[in-house]
């Protein structure tokens, strides 16, 4: 193809990740951030982590950059399985990152949203944090069945509901 000579288009190598047999299922880019998601559930995470958009615990949640994919979302993880969920689909923004777990729909979102989250205030520095949301519009409606899945951009994230409702958080 025209003007891809020089693409640099390798396999990528999760150290993690070669030890054992895991497959990928997805995969998800943000401004200077990425993820990997196994078909187990695993979130590997790298990339610019400014604002805790990595959903990384531990020395590595403090770091600025992540070159290496890791492990993320620490004992969310072990808390989802306890409970027979997994994540299902990531989605990487800006500065923010959402999830969604299966078979229950739960949405969680890690890192700076362009607008501030309904009882934060812009400046709060916890809204950086790795933490659950519930979906619902300004006269209290949620969505109609269960999240399945998300899609994020530079100042916007959609959930996708199991009734073909998109829900929007701009």
């Amino acid at each position: 193809v025209p003007g891809l000579e020089n693409a640099d288009v390798r396999p990528l190598a999760l150290a993690e990740a070669s030890e054992s047999s895991l497959k990928f299922r997805s995969v998800a880019c943000g401004h200077f951030h990425s993820f990997a998601l196994t078909a187990e559930g695993e979130v590997f995470a790298w990339g610019a982590n400014g604002e805790n958009q990595l959903g990384l615990h531990g020395d590595l949640g403090n770091d600025i950059f992540v070159s290496a994919p890791s492990k993320a979302l620490g004992g969310l993880q072990k808390d989802l399985k306890d409970s027979g969920d997994v994540i299902a689909a990531c989605a990487a923004g800006r500065s923010h990152s959402v999830f969604v777990s299966c078979p229950n729909g739960r949405c969680f979102v890690s890192g700076r949203l362009p607008v501030a989250e309904p009882g934060r205030r812009d400046d709060d520095v916890a809204a950086q944090e790795l933490r659950e949301i519930h979906l619902a519009d300004g006269s209290s409606r949620q969505p109609q069945g269960k999240i399945l899945s998300c899609a994020a951009g530079e100042s916007q994230t959609f959930f996708l509901s199991s009734e073909g409702e998109v829900w929007s958080w701009l």
